[in-house]
């Protein structure tokens, strides 16, 4: 099957969630379910720890217009839905959460996008929860059983509900306060407190697109769709709002997993090649790649993508570690194609002995540099994993540093970069032959756009590493 098949085990592995275990990135803790939607057609894998996978009924179809690569298409007739799980059943009366992207083409039409139940909602036992777009109110509304009957909470954009458009439609239930609230977009929580305790039969199903009898069907399109088993932070749904359909400039990314370190997990091969004094170790996410300061690099190769950052925008953002023991001044990495005049586009370095990071541009065909310095809080901490943030704007021949949630440090150069082809990614020495970091690395990304303030705090997110998804590498759809 290959490193990307379908199994549990290797999706679970890719995203890092596992039953009974909690992660560094608190994104995995209390998963039920994840739907990437990037299955072209067919069944939509959960890529969750519960194999909810989600079966086809009726007209469902894959589109490649979606929020990140593809997404699921309904014309109102049919549905996806999952089969009954306990962890599903697990949420009834207690805290959950979920989101996801709608569109919706027919607003003439009211359609259920996303549903937790077994039954028609005019039955008040049949279903937990139920988020439907409601034509009469031009607004989208959640439904939660009551036994006897639902509550029924709504909300809508100001102007209201775009057609077409994909909307983000956020949920939570919290149990000490009995009450459900909902969000859409950026705007702020609605909040409905229940008049009385959820009470729904067991048997749970999700199902996306309709309820599970094809009542209120859906006419548009359902993508990234989250479910937990707790209340997400504002910050937690932040990350899906502001990471959604954002990353189709990943160029390259590196997550270090065991037997991965090397792999490029963009769509573009730009595999590494680690040599001399380099080790697997514990990172911000999980594995990351470790220098021994003496001589440790690790070199990709040359692709057109990478090439192509010579007359563009681009952006950097990764995790770094500087051993305590390091005590002279280490290139982190470099986007570069050797030793000589116009071979090196970006060298961002550890500075010594003023601690502080330090990015170089190249410019004017590699014959002129400037650089950017920073610190955190007046030094830079060593034996403590920090966030860089690295942008070039070709318009505007800006390059901006960031560390961790600092503001942006910047310097402007006077004409356009002009390097020679040939560039590389190297990580932990200048070209393998000086400069080596004592310390680590995880979860580096090459985009070939300059950043926007949203995407880069999805990198961020307040101390969290998050990953972004990638255009057709789904954790669980290879």
């Amino acid at each position: 099957m290959g490193l990307h098949s379908n199994n549990n085990a290797y999706r679970n592995y890719k995203m890092g969630l596992f039953d009974n275990e909690v992660g560094p990135d608190p994104l995995d803790q209390g998963v039920v379910a994840v739907y990437t939607e990037d299955e072209s057609s067919g069944t939509r894998e959960d890529c969750g720890p519960n194999s909810l996978d989600l079966a086809e009924f009726g007209t469902v179809g894959g589109t490649s217009n979606g929020l990140i690569s593809r997404a699921t298409r309904f014309t109102g007739a049919g549905r996806l839905t999952s089969v009954t799980n306990s962890a599903l059943d697990d949420l009834i009366g207690e805290d959950f959460s979920y989101s996801g992207w709608f569109t919706v083409t027919d607003l003439l039409s009211s359609g259920t996008m996303i549903s937790i139940g077994n039954g028609p909602l005019s039955v008040g036992n049949e279903n937990l929860t139920s988020c439907f777009y409601e034509s009469g109110g031009n607004s989208v509304v959640v439904a939660t059983g009551l036994g006897a009957s639902y509550n029924f909470a709504g909300a809508t954009i100001n102007g209201g509900i775009p057609e077409g458009a994909y909307i983000f439609v956020a949920v939570k239930y919290v149990k000490a306060t009995n009450s459900i609230h909902m969000r859409l977009n950026d705007g702020s929580f609605s909040t409905n407190n229940l008049p009385g305790a959820i009470s729904v039969n067991t048997g749970m199903v999700v199902s996306l697109g309709a309820l599970a009898n094809l009542s209120i069907k859906q006419n548009g399109k359902n993508d990234e769709v989250n479910i937990y088993n707790r209340v997400l932070t504002d910050a937690e749904f932040d990350f899906f709002f502001k990471g959604g359909g954002l990353w189709d400039n990943v160029i390259a990314a590196y997550y270090f997993d065991a037997g991965l370190i090397g792999a490029d997990q963009s769509r573009f091969g730009t595999n590494l090649i680690p040599s001399g004094g380099f080790s697997s170790g514990s990172g911000i996410k999980g594995d990351a790649i470790m220098f021994d300061g003496i001589d440790g690099t690790a070199e990709s190769v040359t692709n057109n993508e990478m090439d192509g950052l010579i007359s563009h925008s681009f952006g950097v953002t990764l995790w770094a570690y500087i051993d305590s023991s390091q005590t002279d001044s280490c290139t982190v990495f470099g986007i570069m194609g050797g030793l000589g005049v116009g071979d090196n586009l970006l060298n961002v370095t550890y500075y010594h002995p003023t601690p502080g990071i330090a990015a170089t541009i190249y410019y004017n065909g590699g014959a002129s540099t400037a650089f950017v310095y920073q610190q955190i809080d007046g030094n830079l901490p060593k034996d403590e994993w920090f966030s860089i943030q690295v942008v070039f704007s070709h318009s505007t021949l800006s390059l901006r540093l960031q560390l961790n949630d600092n503001a942006y440090s910047s310097v402007t150069i006077s004409s356009t970069t002009n390097v020679n082809t040939g560039l590389k990614v190297f990580l932990g020495s200048y070209n393998g032959v000086a400069d080596f970091l004592n310390g680590g690395i995880d979860e580096f990304y090459l985009h070939d756009e300059s950043l926007s303030t949203e995407e880069k705090n999805t990198r961020y997110m307040n101390g969290v590493p998050t990953r972004p998804l990638l255009p057709g590498r789904a954790p669980c759809a290879q």
